[in-house]
């Protein structure tokens, strides 16, 4: 009880904990907080062709639409993905947005929409950085360079996105 005590007034052993845990979660491997024997890692996440096709194929299923809900799954199916939820670092990239849970039979609705920031890397008009930098499940940053849609997907094409052919 001391401990906790002494934390509300500033340096505590718990406090150094916090800042060395906050630290070393960076490095290769993470580190495991004394306190409570939790894991912590930061992980680097890369932006991957696997991202972009589940992408497309929310805005393929939603018709280009940002206000229609998906199931995750509906969208696998329909484009014949088999990536498990790779796709769900897109929310991070501020892409798609994930609808609340309402009941509490489950932990996620599993339930996505595309954000028109994610319509517009779909169509080739926005750039997202290259990493996604997530810790405990939230991002904590973002590293690299810009991304097109074209730079993960290479021969993408909007107009063959759309159906209609490319005249040049």
């Amino acid at each position: 009880m001391a401990e906790v005590q002494s934390n509300f007034f500033g340096d505590s052993s718990l406090d150094r904990e916090r800042e060395r845990v906050r630290r070393e979660r960076t490095e290769p491997g993470g580190t495991t907080c004394s306190a409570c024997a939790q894991h912590a890692q930061q992980y680097r996440r890369n932006f991957i062709k696997s991202m972009a096709q589940w992408l497309l194929g929310l805005y393929q299923f939603a018709k280009g639409q940002t206000t229609v809900w998906a199931h995750s799954h509906e969208v696998s199916r329909s484009i014949n993905f088999r990536s498990g939820g790779v796709f769900s670092v897109l929310k991070w990239h501020g892409l798609i947005e994930q609808k609340p849970n309402e009941g509490t039979a489950t932990r996620v609705s599993g339930i996505w929409r595309m954000t028109e920031r994610g319509k517009q890397f779909a169509e080739g008009r926005e750039r997202v950085p290259r990493y996604v930098l997530t810790y405990n499940d939230a991002c904590v940053g973002f590293d690299g360079d810009l991304v097109h849609i074209s730079d993960v997907l290479p021969g993408f094409n909007y107009w063959e996105l759309m159906g209609w052919k490319d005249e040049d």
